[in-house]
């Protein structure tokens, strides 16, 4: 990462009575942002970031593989062997504070060092605030609803789900059953395009 950081390998992170708890982080990012990254090695081995996808900003043509890869594509993981050069990504730290692992999601790689932790600091719950602006196709609304398992024996229970967008308009819908429903409430946002 810029240089810094060791091998994570099992003799490194285990030197001197370390653990994977205390291996240092390469880096601190803040929750709610959106940072650019230029990815060196692609082509040979499959760049894997946990918990956010990253977006395809740069990767040395408009596309490959018939169009299957473009520019604007998100992934978690991505390798393209006929790709020269650097691959550039934007990654959108949202929500989630704590420790992430990024590595080579070829095993081997993987367990000859080539994996880092990141730190994604900041306030957990925080999102990019300007992503509408950066972004027309960018929707953040709010999903509240009920509903149930399905027992072992079959039965279901009843469900109701509301949609409400940002600009008010609610669509709900509801089916009926015998088991008692369990309520949650997920806010997002979803960006086709994040472009700083």
């Amino acid at each position: 990462w810029n240089g810094a950081g060791q091998s994570m390998t099992y003799e490194n992170v285990h030197a001197g009575g370390g653990t994977m708890l205390t291996w240092p982080s390469l880096t601190t990012l803040q929750a709610g942002a959106v940072y650019e990254i230029t990815v060196n090695g692609a082509n040979a081995h499959p760049f894997h970031i946990h918990v956010n996808p990253y977006q395809v900003v740069n990767m040395g043509a408009d596309s490959y593989a018939d169009g299957y890869f473009q520019v604007g594509d998100w992934h978690d993981t991505l390798m393209i062997q006929e790709m020269a050069g650097d691959l550039v990504i934007r990654y959108h730290t949202d929500v989630f504070t704590g420790k992430i692992v990024v590595h080579c999601h070829i095993l081997e790689h993987e367990d000859q060092g080539m994996m880092g932790i990141l730190s994604i600091g900041g306030t957990e719950g925080a999102t990019y605030a300007d992503a509408e602006s950066l972004d027309s196709t960018c929707y953040r609304g709010k999903f509240t609803g009920s509903s149930t398992d399905t027992d072992i024996d079959g039965t279901t229970g009843s469900s109701t789900d509301t949609d409400t967008d940002t600009d008010g308009t609610t669509r709900s819908s509801s089916s009926s059953g015998q088991a008692a429903s369990l309520v949650s409430t997920v806010v997002f946002a979803v960006c086709g395009n994040l472009a700083v």
